[in-house]
């Protein structure tokens, strides 16, 4: 083989290779939802209302979380999640101060969420729906941030996080840890920025 060709076989092998450090989406569960379970709880994010990103400073995610065993028991706060760039920044929740401030963002992802809710399939077909409103319409009065798992219960919500300095391109990370776990779950997750358009 001349030196030629040596080179290119090795240029599209190195091509071909996935980028240290860079994590693969965690396994896609539906369009634009992923799924990553940890012993007795199982997460699922989707990324869809953020594939309509409009230079917002807030991305929404679509959350469900379920948990099933005699002995689980989580509690959940907004503390409990934190969003990771692909550089490894992390991003904290939004408040709900700053939401309100983006109302007109709020109002267009509650519809998207109506129209294209997350797919749960039979994940928690037999656990109890407890409520949670980590961020309440601005029709609906009570915020419900600290929420109680145990048993077979399950939530699904709408998060808002401050967007990354670099966008949305690229494997994003959702990290969840609550009270009640030894150690996090994190959902890798790209948003369909082309599909949406």
């Amino acid at each position: 083989m001349n030196r030629t060709a040596s080179v290119l076989v090795v240029c599209l092998a190195i091509v071909g290779l996935p980028r240290a450090g860079v994590p693969e989406t965690s396994k896609g569960f539906a369009f634009a939802t992923y799924k990553e379970r940890l012993g007795p709880i199982t997460i699922l994010v989707g990324s869809y209302p953020a594939a309509f990103d409009r230079g917002d400073d807030l991305v929404p995610l679509q959350i469900a979380i379920g948990i099933r065993g005699e002995d689980s028991k989580l509690t959940i706060t907004p503390e409990s999640f934190t969003l990771i760039d692909p550089d490894g920044k992390s991003y904290p929740m939004a408040s709900y101060s700053e939401l309100v401030r983006h109302d007109r963002l709020m109002r267009f992802t509650e519809r998207i969420d109506r129209a294209q809710p997350l797919v749960l399939g039979e994940q928690f077909a037999n656990s109890t729906r407890i409520q949670s409103r980590f961020f309440p319409s601005l029709s609906e009065q009570t915020r419900i941030s600290r929420v109680h798992l145990e048993r077979t219960m399950y939530l699904r919500d709408l998060l808002y996080f401050k967007r990354p300095a670099l966008g949305l391109d690229g494997v994003l990370t959702l990290r969840f840890q609550a009270q009640g776990m030894s150690e996090p779950i994190e959902v890798h997750f790209e948003v369909p920025l082309n599909e949406a358009r």
